[in-house]
């Protein structure tokens, strides 16, 4: 026990990948929690094994290439269709919003209201909405060539801005419930369209969920009113029958990927449980989107619900108000947390965590090797991960602090007023400035992703730079960000 493991030899035999390690110089090799960690999740599609610092092994070539197959990735969330709307203050203050507001405490009947008004606009705009959804499009986008190969047997036929025949491997698979109506219909063709294959279960008797997005013509700080649809009655045996489609694919899939918004209910909670364990148990990722800072901290049950996943959790995506609220509730065990309650008097506002805090605080909880990455706006993102081994340095768990076991790296924003893209041109001179927050935030998700899928290590700096493009692509951007991929700048090379 505490015996430093002074070196490793690993080797690559054939072409399934059978990893054989040598320890030795003196060490006592006892693979247990102690002194060696076997990290049995894999990353980027490999078995991962991990040095006293930290570092993948087999994923220190961060220019290897690797390739993307069908399927890779499963995103489950609540699919929505999204109707956008640019209005004046006048017309928020006429439907009782405000900027930035969630509308959460609204009726249902004020909901509908609000979603009919946008409905009838003629310069409304719908689009493929809901958190997973959005992240899978951006993510499907940002894998830019490398999700394009000549096999027609496993890829669909787009045609490429320069009227060439390319094939779009579907890396994108996105889980949910939708109604047997149009709505549901359009969602599903707009996936498609943004070459992401959609997996819905079609529940009768109920709409497909709705979002009106009202953005302020000044600010840009957009105002969301949902509708709540079919997603609410999304069946764990959609997901845990081993005949269903969607079982298949969580069976192909490397990276299976979760919105906070299941966790609402306890029915839609067992399957998001059994994608955890699932992942835990085969060897897979499991990546959690802490989702909804209002949700974590005004109730008790999400709360104990996402603590619960996050022991199996290889990375997990927040932003700092979501990261403080969680951190505070793992810290404190406080009943309420809401950090929209009382503005300046509740909880999450009146204590002092910082945000490198709250992300050291949640990486501790995360499976050993696992990266919580916090996006602050136009601060820098936050990169916490977790030592493989327990350790850091060569210290031995006994001797090291749980400090050490946790690296945190800052990145900042280069998305911002002059942003360059690959070939040397001004992301501003291209799309124009910010003009809507919506959906940043899942933007960043899919281009950290696409890094991840594309073979880069959690927490390397080609991730959070992916991120950060996808999401100055979505912030210049009104509606349908990216279901016209061949419109878009190309993404940044991975």
């Amino acid at each position: 026990r505490g015996t430093h493991l002074r070196s490793f030899m690993v080797f690559t035999l054939g072409r399934r990948g059978v990893h054989r390690c040598i320890a030795s110089i003196g060490a006592l090799l006892l693979c247990n929690s102690k002194t060696m960690t076997w990290v049995t999740a894999r990353s980027q599609g490999t078995f991962r094994m991990a040095d006293a610092k930290g570092d993948n092994l087999l994923n220190r070539n961060k220019n290897r290439k690797k390739k993307i197959k069908t399927g890779t990735v499963v995103l489950a969330g609540n699919p929505m269709l999204d109707l956008s709307l640019s209005v004046s203050p006048k017309t928020l203050e006429d439907l009782n919003l405000s900027e930035g507001e969630a509308g959460r405490s609204f009726s249902e009947d004020a909901r509908t209201r609000i979603i009919e008004t946008v409905k009838q606009s003629p310069t409304s705009v719908s689009s493929a909405g809901g958190s997973a959804a959005n992240t899978a499009m951006a993510l499907q986008w940002a894998l830019g060539d490398r999700a394009r190969c000549g096999d027609g047997d496993t890829a669909s036929h787009n045609a490429t801005g320069d009227g060439a025949s390319a094939s779009i491997i579907k890396a994108c698979v996105c889980i949910g419930a939708v109604g047997e109506d149009e709505a549901g219909r359009r969602l599903e063709c707009a996936l498609r369209k943004a070459n992401v294959r959609p997996l819905f279960q079609r529940v009768r008797g109920t709409l497909t969920g709705q979002c009106a997005i009202l953005v302020p013509e000044e600010s840009g700080d957009r105002c969301l009113v949902a509708q709540r649809g079919a997603y609410r009655h999304l069946d764990p045996k959609f997901v845990t029958s081993p005949n269903s489609p969607a079982h298949k694919a969580i069976e192909d899939a490397e990276i299976l990927y979760c919105t906070s918004f299941l966790t609402s209910t306890e029915k839609r909670f067992k399957a998001v449980e059994y994608m955890a364990s699932y992942a835990h148990e085969t060897g897979k990722v499991f990546a959690l989107n802490l989702s909804c800072a209002s949700m974590l901290g005004g109730s008790v049950d999400i709360r104990e619900r996402v603590i619960s996943l996050l022991p199996r959790t290889s990375l997990l995506f927040s932003n700092e108000l979501e990261a403080k609220t969680l951190a505070l509730a793992l810290k404190s065990n406080t009943k309420n947390v809401d950090p929209h309650k009382a503005k300046g008097n509740s909880p999450i506002c009146s204590c002092s965590m910082t945000a490198k805090e709250a992300a050291r605080t949640i990486a501790t909880h995360l499976l050993p090797g696992a990266t919580a990455a916090i996006t602050r706006g136009a601060k820098t993102t936050l990169v916490a991960t977790r030592s493989p081994m327990n350790m850091r340095r060569g210290l031995s768990e006994e001797k090291g602090t749980e400090e050490e076991a946790i690296a945190i790296k800052e990145h900042a924003i280069y998305v911002g007023e002059h942003a360059q893209l690959d070939d040397g041109s001004d992301l501003n001179n291209k799309l124009g400035p910010v003009v809507d927050t919506n959906g940043a935030g899942d933007a960043f998700v899919g281009g950290y992703l696409a890094a991840v899928v594309a073979g880069y290590p959690f927490d390397s700096t080609q991730a959070v730079e992916s991120g950060h493009f996808a999401a100055g692509i979505a912030v210049r951007c009104r509606g349908a960000v990216w279901e016209e991929p061949r419109l878009l700048p190309s993404p940044k090379s991975l």
